[in-house]
């Protein structure tokens, strides 16, 4: 869990993130957009993430959920669980900022790990209505 100063400070960096898009200053935005995720997951769990969800895509067009969730560490499943889908829009906002600068290579990483939050948010989103 993130504490009542951590949810503030990605709550500011993303609505700053926000508007410096709107206004097109790309340069601030990208740094917001980057902070504000850095205050609820690291780099290197965003990479670990994406590389358990590229592993369980294996050439298919969906990954299948049984085999990948067991090899995310419970810690890093848990934050998936809670702030996935805030972490999701922020790689998304960040994804559509590199579009509009015509860096398609960096948009599309982006966008793949978007995709790996997603994939593992909504798999504990799913386990959580099962149980209910």
């Amino acid at each position: 869990t993130i504490s009542s100063n951590q949810k503030d400070a990605f709550i500011a960096y993303s609505r700053l993130a926000e508007l410096s898009h709107d206004r097109k200053d790309f340069e601030r935005a990208e740094r917001l957009y980057l902070q504000s995720l850095d205050v609820l997951m690291s780099p290197s769990d965003l990479s670990n993430t994406y590389q358990i969800w590229l592993k369980s895509m294996n050439g298919k067009k969906s990954a299948d959920f049984g085999e990948p969730i067991k090899y995310i560490d419970s810690n890093l499943r848990k934050k998936l669980l809670e702030h996935g889908r805030n972490i999701a829009g922020v790689l998304n906002n960040l994804s559509v900022l590199y579009s509009e600068q015509s860096k398609e290579e960096s948009a599309q990483a982006i966008h793949d790990r978007c995709e790996a939050v997603m994939y593992f948010s909504s798999y504990g989103q799913t386990v959580r209505e099962t149980k209910e």
